[in-house]
């Protein structure tokens, strides 16, 4: 620790989850940043807590152990709460991606089995187009 460091709450082995897919890491590890997705859960290492801290010893895992940081919670993701979240770029691609999977399927029993098991869990394919109309005068 260096002279302007500062201790934080959370130490090495202990775990945080990000809520939000996009948020980047600095992780001081060989690679130099982490590009985090809803749901991932990492393992908290020294390097990580090093590269956490401002210029002033300060680390933003402070806030995440408070609950002040709303992209980043403590502990492993939470198993009662959706890594996909409708309406979410990922909640779209995972569903286009098991409706071209089903769509795979020969048989047709059991591709419309398939495709309602998407429509249960995903609900119905969305609008897939719109039309725009100009009043003239």
């Amino acid at each position: 620790m260096t002279a302007g460091t500062k201790t934080t709450v959370i130490k090495p082995g202990d775990q945080i989850h990000i809520l939000a897919t996009g948020v980047t890491l600095s992780t001081g590890d060989f690679f130099p940043s982490y590009i985090g997705r809803r749901g991932d859960t990492l393992t908290v290492t020294e390097a990580l807590i090093e590269a956490s801290r401002d210029r002033n010893g300060e680390s933003w895992l402070d806030a995440v152990v408070t609950g002040d940081d709303q992209r980043i919670g403590f502990g492993p993701f939470p198993s009662d709460v959706p890594v996909l979240l409708p309406g979410s770029l990922e909640f779209q691609a995972e569903r286009e991606r098991r409706r071209d999977q089903a769509w795979r399927i020969p048989t047709t029993a059991e591709r419309d089995l398939a495709l309602a098991q998407v429509y249960a869990e995903f609900g119905p394919l969305g609008p897939t187009g719109s039309s725009i109309s100009f009043k003239t005068q």
